[in-house]
């Protein structure tokens, strides 16, 4: 079904840097997400991969693939599997090497480097269905991959259109945003008790203690995008929650990290449901007649004045660990409520089209497991 050449490194003095004779590639270090790249060339290849070979990772670690995107030279860390194509087409064995990587990782032999050889590259059983099945499979998989892309590139895109936004409304880039008052954090909250709270202590709620049913609890994985996403689910019973309804989250609160990875920001979504903080988190309920969450979440993110109060003096890292007194002494220039509210407006629509390409990314990645799931079974 394939050819499997086993890579050999060349003789050391036919190493070079200038691109003289054919890219010699050694190693995962060589690899990217489809093609490697060449940072080293050989005039003297004792083993070569040609053109569209797969190309796989044996030693430390075992299993990543990429594909060749020209004769080159291997080392002794790469194999390159040439797939048969009337039996098995290349793309689509390299979508089912790519599923087995978390078990091909695991069948590395040695005590000093995990690696595999040829022979244990040929063992891996590989389903077989039509050619015109698996170029419909590989159809599917492209897809799915594409849009993950998409994804991947609308969040990076996120950040850096609300980055400029926030700058262009509220930078120090006129007159009338000298005129607005400068205030701190503890003066934007709401005038009830426990306006900014922290979860409970450690000794207080213990891991152990987490239930797959009851009421949510928040962490940091929540937040660590700076928008609210549900993670790995955490929760408590009822009758325990009842000793902790202090530290509830509610719909349009800011929540801060504050341990762990700092300084990430969310608000929390209109449709939250009755859920409380850990202690790695900071919950801020504002005064909403003076300011809006989503413009704090814009402060905290992108105001650069606000994030200097934040980095350690004289040195420019991030605080690694923050507090309550912190938060509460970060001082805010704050413009009129309506230009903040225009700002959440365009924020609230952006973060929708997100949720529409993030949802639409992970419907596409549910097919794609469960094709592959079916197609591959108990195969190593």
């Amino acid at each position: 079904m394939a050819t499997v050449i086993s890579g050999q490194s060349p003789p050391g003095e036919s190493y070079n840097e200038v691109g003289a004779g054919l890219p010699f590639f050694q190693g995962k270090a060589d690899f990217t997400d489809t093609h490697p790249i060449a940072r080293k060339w050989c005039t003297a290849p004792k083993k070569i991969a040609e053109s569209g070979d797969i190309l796989m990772s044996v030693r430390a670690p075992v299993g990543p693939t990429n594909i060749a995107r020209e004769r080159c030279c291997i080392g002794r860390g790469i194999a390159a599997i040439r797939p048969d194509e009337s039996v098995a087409l290349r793309d689509f064995v390299h979508w089912v090497l790519r599923s087995l990587e978390p078990k091909l990782s695991t069948k590395g032999q040695g005590s000093t480097f995990a690696a595999i050889g040829k022979k244990d590259i040929l063992s891996i059983r590989i389903p077989l269905p039509s050619t015109d099945e698996q170029r419909r499979i590989v159809g599917v998989l492209n897809r799915t991959e594409r849009i993950e892309r998409l994804r991947a590139q609308a969040a990076e895109r996120f950040q850096e259109f609300m980055s400029a936004l926030f700058i262009k409304m509220f930078g120090d880039h006129g007159a009338r945003s000298k005129d607005w008052p400068i205030m701190a954090i503890e003066q934007l909250l709401a005038s009830n008790r426990g306006s900014i709270r922290t979860g409970p202590f450690g000794s207080q709620l213990k891991h152990s203690e987490f239930t797959e049913q009851g009421v949510p609890v928040l962490g940091i994985d929540n937040v660590v995008t700076n928008q609210f996403l549900w993670a790995k689910p955490r929760h408590i019973p009822p009758e325990k929650y009842a000793n902790f309804q202090r530290y509830c989250v509610f719909p349009g609160d800011v929540i801060v990290t504050i341990m762990g990875t700092t300084g990430r920001v969310c608000v929390a979504p209109d449709d939250l449901p009755v859920c409380m903080s850990t202690k790695h988190l900071c919950v801020l309920t504002l005064d909403r007649s003076l300011v809006e969450p989503l413009f704090v979440w814009g402060a905290l993110l992108f105001d650069e004045n606000v994030r200097a109060q934040t980095r350690v003096q004289g040195q420019g890292q991030i605080m690694e660990g923050w507090n309550l007194t912190i938060v509460k002494r970060l001082h805010l220039r704050i413009p009129p409520i309506d230009i903040q509210r225009s700002f959440a407006r365009i924020v609230a629509r952006t973060i929708a089209l997100g949720e529409i390409v993030s949802s639409s990314s992970s419907a596409a990645s549910a097919l794609s497991a469960s094709l592959m799931a079916d197609l591959l079974g108990d195969t190593v």
